[in-house]
């Protein structure tokens, strides 16, 4: 699947709206705009093959490294991606959708190969929160610290705990604050 560098442009300046301000300030400021940018600079090479793809890779596994998460370039996430709080991510999921706000300790990845997640839009997952094997997280959904989410989560649910039971379905209230 190709990406058109417009496209590209489009995903890196949603997730700087995510975070606010400008882009320089906030390339040079904010670790989480810096796992972004680079992450989807390199996506864009990686797709398109570019001969510049092993340098931005270089510099996108630089800043993964730095902060502590795992983020292939081969894995497809919408708009609007924020890291809160950088540290000990993992990200493996079959899809992700817009407005994911993820904070440190968070894992989201398939179980010995039976299949991955798929996140929905406007998702926030809590420190610590766990997504794993074949479940579906649907949209305006808030996976609470340390949950761990081992069934599919219907839209606007709060989940806690472990393993993970829905406690509300109010989670828009929640997940607005989180949407620019």
């Amino acid at each position: 699947m190709k990406q058109s560098f417009k496209e590209c442009c489009k995903l890196i300046k949603s997730d700087l709206d995510v975070i606010g301000g400008g882009l320089f300030f906030r390339l040079i400021t904010n670790p989480s705009f810096q796992v972004t940018f680079w992450y989807r600079l390199g996506r864009y090479f990686f797709l398109k093959k570019s001969i510049f793809r092993y340098a931005v890779q270089l510099v996108s596994r630089h800043y993964c490294y730095k902060y502590g998460i795992s983020l292939p370039l081969s894995q497809k996430i919408d708009e609007g991606l924020r890291f809160a709080h950088y540290s000990c991510i993992i990200i493996g999921a079959e899809r992700i959708g817009k407005n994911l706000t993820i904070y440190q300790g968070c894992t989201i990845g398939a179980v010995h190969g039976k299949g991955a997640p798929t996140i929905g839009d406007n998702v926030v997952m809590y420190a610590g929160a766990k997504v794993v094997g074949n479940v579906q997280v649907g949209n305006n959904v808030v996976i609470g610290a340390n949950a761990v989410v081992i069934k599919d989560v219907p839209d606007n649910a709060v989940v806690v705990g472990v393993p993970a039971k829905i406690v509300s379905y109010d989670a828009s209230k929640i997940t607005q604050y989180f949407i620019k």
